[in-house]
């Protein structure tokens, strides 16, 4: 019995790691759940990531995430999804994504940052163009394009609809075809007729 009481007297990690913190003071007292060391361990590593409600049926375990690592000067690592929470969180209407790192990294260090980049539209064969070249009227969109009438070449004002967005560019879903040269330079500067001089 005495040996059993000494040896209840022994603090043991759950997991093995280093001893980061000794929270423990000579002479304090202490008692079961009152932590003693703070251990960390590179092994087990996982990225949590918060994400908007609005995608919480786009992502699914084993989706494809890359993973970016500022400190580690951009170091990136091409991984999957391990696991997908299907609550909401009712204080930041978030739902979380977990993506385990793999083991032997031991650049990698926890509670370090990091960037997820998900992909969560993909689409073939469509028209694509910056998007402040996409002006506004009267609560319609157009782009302007340059246009040969007459044998003369002019602005043509030309209203379209969008798609998704993703950092400068915009999906144009309806009003221009291929082929169509859409005016770059300059493009808000000059109005609809406006006749132009093409530049070799």
């Amino acid at each position: 019995i005495i040996a059993e009481q000494i040896d209840m007297l022994k603090i043991r990690a759950p997991f093995g790691g280093t001893i980061d913190q000794v929270l423990a003071k000579v002479g304090e007292s202490s008692m079961p759940g009152n932590p003693a060391f703070r251990i960390v361990s590179n092994s087990g590593l996982k990225v949590k990531a918060e994400l908007s409600e609005a995608y919480s049926y786009k992502f699914n375990k084993g989706d494809n995430v890359e993973l970016i690592f500022p400190d580690l000067g951009g170091e990136a690592l091409n991984l999957s999804i391990s696991s997908v929470s299907r609550s909401i969180d009712s204080k930041n209407r978030t739902i979380n994504i977990y993506i385990d790192l793999p083991k032997g990294n031991k650049r990698i260090s926890p509670n370090m940052l990091c960037i997820a980049k998900l992909n969560d539209y993909t689409a073939d064969s469509v028209i694509v163009v910056p998007i402040n070249l996409v002006q506004s009227e009267g609560g319609k969109k157009f782009v302007l394009i340059a246009s040969k009438e007459n044998d003369k070449i002019i602005t043509k004002k030309k209203y379209v609809s969008t798609g998704e967005s993703y950092l400068d560019k915009i999906i144009i879903k309806d009003g221009l075809e291929h082929g169509d040269v859409v005016i770059s330079n300059g493009a808000l500067k000059v109005t609809d007729g406006d006749p132009l001089e093409i530049i070799k």
